[in-house]
């Protein structure tokens, strides 16, 4: 390293602190690696220290001092553990209802004929559609009902994945790519993807307020893009009447999460480019925006997606409580009456049965986020 800053090798030194390091790596990846050693020095007790306004707050000012990775080590490897068991009974579970795609079949033609051919990527959507059309017929009220209710309270795990994904502690990491976990919903489920998200984040916690800083053109696109790329389009969904040839469609709400990640990434590299587009990278202004991190400029608007967020997921809490109870249908017997995967028998045989699967992937995924959850307020 100091071979590199002391330019021994002027065009080594130049590829690597100019093009691979600042594009490659995060903007403050030297001051995160400066930040422990730094924070954790040891203070003098006996004399004065004046105070003076810090980005990162050295460890005697805190409250207590930070845990270290072994500290936590048990807690995660007790997560994991809790997890990977889910995530086995979520593949046992997407794997049969796979299984028994063939024999439900009903979109075989509609994706051959308008979309991909006798292709594999046929084949992947006819089973991925198929298998979870009999969940928005019209013929399955309860199911409906419990679909609906699943597809609007996702908006939280998505809005966590796509912030996530763009936190500058994750850069580098498979949570840095949140399209990763939207589109894994379309063949594994949430229950799929719950798991390996609390996997990875519990592994892979912040510490720094350097770290913490999502980017402001990423927290300006998330409301616009949420409303456009998933809540719009889940609405269509439903809406579409219980006739004859409608049936093509009623699957496509498996494509929303993954198109709201898009819409996302497309609509933060608009706004980024713009604002580049408009300063010189020498201008105050274009240094201003690298400092806006330290600020908590982002903050606000953070708050103001989570109030939307929960505004649109308490609205459809309420008014599917609402639906449901005016039909008579059994709404909280969701997660109650369920078969045990354990059973060595155990398979969807039936298309009754098949519409457990959906039951199960709602209560794996609610228990991988119950598990998450509890982690991170200890963490914390």
């Amino acid at each position: 390293m100091q071979a590199v800053f002391a330019l021994e090798n002027p065009i080594a030194s130049r590829l690597a602190l100019q093009y691979m390091v600042s594009n490659l790596a995060p903007k403050d990846n030297f001051l995160k690696q400066l930040t422990g050693p730094v924070t954790s020095g040891t203070k003098v007790m006996h004399l004065p220290v004046p105070l003076r306004p810090q980005v990162m707050p050295f460890d005697h000012a805190l409250p207590g001092r930070p845990m270290t990775s072994k500290q936590g080590a048990w807690q995660r490897i007790f997560l994991t553990a809790y997890t990977i068991v889910l995530l086995l009974l979520s593949i046992r579970v997407t794997s049969a209802i796979f299984g028994r795609a063939s024999d439900m079949g009903v979109w075989g033609s509609f994706l051959q004929r308008a979309w991909t051919g006798r292709t594999a990527i046929y084949k992947g959507l006819d089973k991925a559609a198929s298998a979870s059309y009999h969940t928005t017929s019209g013929s399955h009220s309860l199911l409906r009902v419990q679909l609906m209710y699943l597809m609007s309270q996702l908006i939280s795990p998505l809005l966590i994945y796509t912030i996530e994904g763009y936190r500058s502690s994750n850069y580098g990491t498979i949570v840095s790519f949140p399209s990763l976990f939207t589109g894994g919903m379309l063949l594994c489920g949430l229950s799929g993807v719950a798991p390996m998200h609390a996997i990875l984040s519990s592994w892979n916690s912040f510490t720094t307020p350097v770290d913490r800083f999502v980017a402001l053109e990423v927290v300006k696109a998330l409301v616009p893009a949420l409303t456009a790329g998933y809540i719009l389009p889940t609405i269509m969904m439903f809406a579409l009447p219980a006739c004859h040839g409608c049936e093509a469609y009623g699957g496509l709400w498996q494509f929303p999460p993954l198109l709201f990640s898009a819409i996302t990434a497309a609509m933060s590299f608009v706004v980024a480019w713009w604002q580049r587009k408009k300063q010189s990278p020498e201008s105050k202004e274009s240094l201003q925006l690298e400092l806006d991190r330290y600020k908590n400029r982002d903050i606000p608007i953070l708050k103001s997606v989570y109030e939307y967020a929960f505004a649109i997921q308490a609205t459809a809490h309420i008014a599917m409580h609402a639906y449901s109870y005016s039909l008579a249908l059994p709404f909280f017997s969701l997660g109650f009456t369920l078969p045990s995967t354990f059973n060595s028998n155990w398979a969807l045989r039936t298309l009754p049965n098949a519409d457990v699967s959906f039951q199960l992937n709602t209560t794996l995924a609610g228990l991988s986020i119950f598990g998450y959850n509890l982690y991170a307020v200890w963490d914390l």
